[in-house]
């Protein structure tokens, strides 16, 4: 996690004279304090581990385009690097199989379709939260000098694939508490390329008698599509 300077200078050559930088940085999984990530291995803030920031500065100032690949056990501040990388993805910690499935990514053998199951904070400060916050965790005016948003949200998600939303429809504008109501929505690959999505229905309640989350996930069924093919 340290790093040596020779090593560095060898990432950054190798770096500058190739077509794309592939920089995988992430965790060393242990217990109290064996690791960067796992039971007992907390940390103050959330900047990535060691020097692998410096590496990283490093690779990017090359013009190089970057891809970064995070193998961690956590989710880490990404908002100093974001704008600067090609691509992101987002490992976590994928098991015995993740290798052969990261280099599938990489290469467009896969098309990938995952959904962030937790917030990628912008800030070191920033917290990797669940989007169920209630209305005051989220950024709003006068409230507080700091904001919140996070850099990813929960549910955020892209593949090689593009996709257009149309056509919202829902059966009722009321109904009892017991009653049901049909949403609908028609999905269109709008891409060369086959792939997934994922369509995420969300529900709020501002007029609870007890404070609720802004927003709760209620569905989220995924659909596959060929180039142009709709479905509701």
């Amino acid at each position: 996690m340290d790093g040596r300077a020779e090593d560095f200078e060898a990432a950054v050559a190798a770096a500058a004279a190739a077509e794309v930088a592939v920089v995988t940085l992430g965790d060393i999984a242990g217990l109290f304090g064996g690791g960067t990530s796992g039971e007992g291995c907390d940390v103050v803030d959330l900047g990535l581990p060691g020097r692998q920031g410096e590496l990283l500065e490093a690779v990017l100032a090359t013009g190089t385009p970057t891809v970064l690949v995070l193998v961690t056990g956590r989710p880490y501040a990404l908002g100093e690097y974001a704008d600067r990388c090609a691509a992101i993805v987002q490992a976590f910690m994928p098991g015995v199989e993740g290798a052969d499935a990261i280099a599938g990514v990489l290469t467009g053998a896969v098309n990938p379709s995952g959904h962030l199951p937790v917030a990628i904070p912008a800030g070191r400060g920033g917290q990797p939260g669940t989007y169920l916050a209630a209305p005051l965790a989220w950024h709003a005016d006068g409230i507080s000098n700091l904001d919140p948003t996070p850099l990813y949200p929960f549910g955020y998600g892209l593949s090689y694939s593009t996709f257009i939303l149309t056509d919202p429809a829902v059966s009722a504008a009321q109904t009892d508490v017991d009653g049901q109501v049909e949403y609908a929505v028609t999905v269109t690959n709008t891409s060369d390329r086959a792939g997934a999505e994922v369509v995420q229905l969300y529900l709020s309640d501002p007029v609870a008698e007890v404070v609720r989350p802004l927003k709760s996930l209620i569905a989220s069924p995924r659909w596959t599509w060929r180039r142009g093919s709709p479905s509701a």
